[in-house]
């Protein structure tokens, strides 16, 4: 039984290039799909880090909303998470407290990053 669609994003094109297949995975099993995006805020020394923080976490949300838009119009059921900290500690969080039945991504994905990790 496939409910639950895990999908980890980065905000790179290469990350985003699994969204069509699990478009289609999803509605043929009626699963939900969540979006998860992990935000780690970097600043400068001298700088904010509660700041840096706050923007990515933002910048996240903002980033999700969109393709949760997107993707709730073609008919699928859709949520968005927004984690702070390190990519692969939060991802293996979220499927230990929040399950998932897949987690789909891109093998190469983490080549795929913008910015800093």
């Amino acid at each position: 039984m496939l409910s639950r669609v895990l999908v980890p994003l980065d905000g790179s094109p290469l990350a985003e290039a699994v969204i069509p297949h699990v478009v289609e995975l999803a509605a043929a099993r009626t699963a939900e799909v969540v979006l998860l995006r992990v935000a780690l805020g970097h600043h400068l020394p001298g700088g904010d880090p509660v700041e840096a923080q706050v923007r990515a976490v933002e910048d996240a949300r903002v980033y999700l909303a969109t393709l949760e838009t997107d993707l709730a119009a073609q008919g699928l059921t859709v949520k968005s998470v927004v984690r702070y900290g390190h990519a692969a500690e939060e991802i293996l969080d979220y499927v230990r407290t929040g399950g998932a039945d897949l987690i789909a991504m891109r093998s190469s994905a983490s080549r795929g990053r913008t910015g800093w990790t």
